[in-house]
Formats: C-alpha cells, structure tokens, sequence
C-alpha cells in the first residue's frame, strides 16, 4: 500500500478519537515507479447483496446531518462536529461518527478521470483486477490504482452491499482492526460525488443493521439533534 492510501483511509476512518481527528494531507504525485496491481487474495473478494434492513425504531433518536438523516441509540452522549464531520461520544464508551466527503476531498489519483466517488466505490468494493477496464487510459489508471485499496477497506471482513431506491450502502461489518468495528459508507445516485461514512465503535450489529435501515437523504439540512 502507498503512503497517500495509508493517508486516505486514515481520513475515511479517523482514529479512536472519532472523525474530529484533523486529516493528514498527502501529495497528488506518485512514484512514476509504482505500478498500480492488486495481488492481496482479497482483490477478488466482492460485496455481498442483502435486503435493505427493517429497523425497529424503539431505543432511537433522529439525528440530520447535512443531507444525511439518521437514528442513532438513545442515551447520553456528548455531541461534537463541524459542518463536515460529527462525533457521538456516549457515556458508555461508544461511539458513533459521521464524516462527508465529496470531489474537493477525492483521491489524487482520480484527478482528472471520469471516475465519480460513486463508481470509485464500486470499484472498490464490486470489481475485482479480472474485470475489463475502462477504455481512458486515464480512468482505468485509477481504475487500477483503486483496486489495490481493496485488502484495506476490506480489512479481511466480508463486505455487504444494501440498496433502497436511490441509497446505496457498501458496510463493512466487524472489521479486525482499526478505530472503528463497523464501517459503512452512504451514497446517493442523484449525487454520485458525496460519500457519508459512518463508523460505529461498540455497537453490535443488529444496532447497526437499525442506524443503516433508517437513512434517508434530504435538501439543505445541517446538523442537529431532534
């Protein structure tokens, strides 16, 4: 792995601290010696469709932040963010954090490419390094470059892809190590260059399964507490 991947996903998982850990910047250029070529035994591994959950809403509260609309557990817990990211620190010790990402945060190998943040998921999490590549040099470039990310997002853990109308959700369930045990990321066709990722840290997955269940997208919301 390349330092400026270690460097993306430390943005899209943050720390123990939860997403309000500031992103390290990292350099657009890559050795010109590098190849872009995914040899992990993970490369071939692929999402795995599921029915989009049923929630069961007793325990809940609403929380909106930006587009994104979601229940989270009742409780006490400090609440902390910008308008960019959120952190749910409960009394309990767990934890839930939200982080936006769009096309200003891309990847610097997806400059200049027809690749959305959308499809850059995809690739990631639906492709493997047998499928055909695009036919921009260009675009398949990142195409390939993107695969080699796999074994790190994937963390060994089996992948699950939900989808309801316009939502989709890729969500990476007990993942062995890092920050966060159950890692999700939120996307909607109708703005295919914003990604929400959610990380949830001592929640067990049915609650889990319930927070993914009960997203929906919005116009011009902002954080708050309902």
């Amino acid at each position: 792995m390349t330092q400026w991947h270690k460097h993306w996903i430390l943005r899209m998982t943050g720390t123990l601290l939860g997403a309000l850990v500031t992103s390290v910047t990292f350099s657009a250029d890559k050795d010109p010696a590098l190849k872009p070529e995914c040899k992990h035994p993970l490369c071939s591994r692929i999402a795995i469709e599921r029915p989009w959950p049923r929630v069961d809403v007793g325990g809940y509260q609403q929380i909106d932040f930006a587009d994104l609309r979601l229940m989270v557990p009742d409780g006490e817990f400090r609440l902390t963010g910008t308008q960019e990211r959120m952190l749910l620190a409960y009394d309990n010790g767990k934890l839930v954090a939200v982080d936006q990402y769009t096309r200003a945060k891309l990847p610097p190998f997806l400059a200049g490419t027809n690749i959305s943040l959308r499809a850059w998921m995809d690739i990631i999490f639906t492709r493997t390094p047998a499928d055909k590549l695009p036919t921009n040099a260009k675009d398949a470039e990142a195409w390939k470059w993107s695969l080699t990310g796999k074994p790190d997002y994937l963390g060994g853990a089996q992948v699950s892809q939900f989808q309801n109308g316009q939502i989709v959700v890729y969500a990476v369930f007990d993942y062995p190590d890092g920050s966060y045990q159950h890692r999700m990321w939120f996307m909607v066709e109708s703005n295919p260059d914003t990604i929400y990722y959610v990380g949830t840290n001592g929640l067990d997955e049915k609650t889990v399964l319930d927070i993914l269940g009960s997203v929906s997208f919005r116009q011009n919301a902002y954080a708050r507490i309902q």
